[in-house]
């Protein structure tokens, strides 16, 4: 049940409640709302987890001879194939890297958003590397592990973890790897990612530690895909297991909306700004936003009078607030309203 209070009742209130009670009150909505947000399971950056979410578990070997289950910029450019009775999925041609430079020759799983994840897949190069995209938020917002014969040290943009932020790709982890597909056969590739400790590792069957990891915040929801930065490959047996789908990438948000871009993909017309990761303090509501997946459910920006008819705001950042926890914003509303009105008419 939520709770509301109309502009009359908050006028009323203003009027009839001591300062003192009004300050304790609103300490108290403050205290209560921060020992929420510090329960376990909270989620990264200070959101709480959406009711929404779920676990799945999908594998797809491409027995079917479909691709209803993918989307990708030029469909012609994909075929399944058969080889001895197996069937897997065949890259026919590769496409030129996006500027700013970036891969876009990619397959990504239709409308499964997921945080953390564990994604394994066989994979095999025609050329010298292939790719698996990860957190992919739009075509200038995802991560990618590069999938090479050579090492970072003889390549540097091959064979690593990279990101995409609206810039060029850049190279966050794996310069000193072996070659996670030394050869042309087939290969178990793995990718496992924690959002919340931010952690990411890629695996291969040469060895049996990861070959890249790193710890990074910067995007923790999007889509999984598969493909190439420039080269072609085949992928069969994806396996993707998740607990935390139905997450939301930031431009899926209220109000960001998609435009499509030149090489098929969509990004969002108006990117909702970056924060650092951490809960806002001392910020408006207009600047509730946060790099975790889950959508936001509301902000609320709580008053508190201090001494000699001062007027402080102390921002609380509620992040993605599960149903449960509406009733604990509209507390969090009022006491704004009612230490404004109290304010205004001097009760201070």
């Amino acid at each position: 049940m939520t709770t509301t209070v109309s502009d009359h009742q908050m006028n009323n209130l203003a009027t009839s409640l001591p300062l003192r009670t009004i300050r304790s009150a609103g300490l108290i909505a403050i205290a209560f709302g921060l020992l929420i947000a510090a329960l376990p399971g909270a989620a990264l950056n200070g959101t709480l987890p959406q009711s929404g979410l779920r676990s799945i578990h999908i594998v797809d070997g491409f027995e079917s001879g479909q691709l209803d289950a993918w989307e990708m910029p030029q469909r012609d450019d994909w075929e399944i194939l058969a080889q001895d009775g197996n069937h897997y999925l065949h890259m026919r041609r590769m496409r030129e890297p996006g500027v700013p430079r970036r891969p876009v020759q990619f397959a990504l799983r239709a409308g499964v958003n997921v945080g953390s994840f564990d994604l394994r897949a066989r994979v095999r190069r025609e050329g010298r590397s292939m790719i698996v995209v990860f957190n992919y938020v739009d075509t200038l917002h995802f991560y990618y592990a590069h999938l090479s014969v050579d090492r970072g040290g003889q390549q540097p943009v091959h064979n690593g973890i990279f990101l995409v932020n609206n810039a060029p790709r850049v190279r966050i982890a794996g310069l000193d790897a072996v070659p996670a597909l030394p050869d042309h056969a087939w290969h178990q590739i793995r990718v496992r990612r924690d959002a919340a400790a931010g952690v990411i590792e890629v695996w291969s069957d040469v060895q049996s530690t990861p070959l890249f990891t790193v710890v990074d915040r910067t995007f923790a929801c999007g889509q999984i895909g598969i493909g190439s930065f420039d080269e072609t490959g085949d992928f069969d047996d994806v396996d993707l297991s998740s607990d935390d789908a139905g997450c939301m990438p930031r431009s899926d948000r209220p109000g960001g909306e998609e435009q499509i871009y030149e090489d098929g993909w969509r990004r969002a017309a108006s990117q909702a700004p970056r924060l650092s990761g951490r809960p806002l303090l001392g910020g408006s509501h207009g600047q509730c936003s946060s790099d975790r997946g889950y959508p936001l459910r509301s902000c609320a920006s709580v008053g508190l009078v201090a001494a000699d008819r001062a007027f402080l705001s102390v921002g609380f950042f509620s992040g993605a607030i599960s149903q449960g926890q509406s009733d604990v914003i509209n507390l969090a509303r009022t006491y704004l309203a009612v230490v404004s009105v109290a304010h205004r008419a001097g009760a201070a």
